[in-house]
């Protein structure tokens, strides 16, 4: 009885276990497992990225009444970005625009943790369509209707990218 109260008031509250392993940097055996054990991603599972030939983590989720798919594919035995992509939003919609949308984002699937890391990380200055932020336990960045969640390791690699997509019409 007193178990239940505590995983009720637990659930009641949004404070989870999860933010606590729910970064990138994971190896595939411990994104798994984060994954199923996550309630904000139903279906976790592992399936083969067509284009890479890959390994690639997805789960469907909802998020503030949108639909949402959650990915992230390790690559050298480690998970280095996640993103949390919105469907069904047409191509001139932009998370950017929607902050609280990102901001609950990242509270439903990482937790209050990673969405404090996120509310005072500092603005990268971009001068294109990427939008970016440098947290102390992440990097994040919003490109369309996607945010990216970037070990802070592979940042400036990412960040090389964004800037040579910036100059020409890069997909993603």
């Amino acid at each position: 009885m007193i178990r239940r109260f505590v995983v009720a008031l637990v659930a009641l509250l949004g404070l989870t276990t999860q933010s606590a392993l729910a970064i990138p940097g994971q190896t595939p055996a411990q994104l798994l497992a984060w994954g199923k054990s996550n309630a904000a991603l139903p279906g976790f599972k592992p399936t083969m990225d067509e284009n890479t030939g890959g390994t690639v983590y997805m789960a469907r989720l909802k998020i503030d009444g949108l639909d949402a798919d959650f990915s992230s594919e390790p690559t050298n035995g480690v998970a280095r970005q996640e993103y949390i992509s919105f469907q069904g939003v047409g191509d001139p919609w932009n998370l950017s625009k929607h902050m609280s949308i990102a901001r609950d984002a990242i509270r439903t699937v990482y937790g209050a943790d990673y969405l404090a890391d996120f509310t005072s990380a500092k603005v990268v200055p971009l001068h294109g369509r990427v939008v970016a932020w440098q947290g102390k336990r992440l990097a994040y960045s919003i490109f369309g209707g996607a945010i990216f969640m970037i070990r802070n390791a592979d940042f400036p690699a990412v960040l090389k990218n964004i800037h040579t997509c910036d100059g020409i019409d890069c997909e993603d």
